[in-house]
């Protein structure tokens, strides 16, 4: 494994796990409130189209990769194909604003 597949590992793991902690914020932040079974299939259909990138219905590694890849492409602000510290940097400001 060269150093951009790993770097592009670790940046996509960290990512999830970021955006796994975001929706368990978003969660905690429903404590105490009220939601009927239709506000939650709502919000669940909606989290789903957003995970279903090739909008087949199904989610799976096509979709995975093609989210890891627009996360890249997103963080890749020269469009070289490669990650410098100074992106990744500029990216992780970006989330923590």
């Amino acid at each position: 494994m060269n150093k951009t597949s790993a770097l592009f590992l670790a940046i996509a793991a960290s990512s999830i796990t970021l955006g796994l902690g975001g929706a368990a914020m978003a969660q905690s932040s429903q404590t105490g409130a009220d939601m009927t079974r239709a506000a939650a299939e709502t919000r669940a259909a909606a989290q789903f189209a957003r995970m279903d990138a090739n909008s087949d219905g199904v989610l799976n590694a096509a979709d995975r990769e093609a989210r890891m890849r627009a996360r890249f492409d997103a963080q890749d602000a020269n469009g070289d194909g490669q990650l410098s510290f100074a992106e990744v940097q500029a990216a992780q400001s970006e989330r923590q604003a």
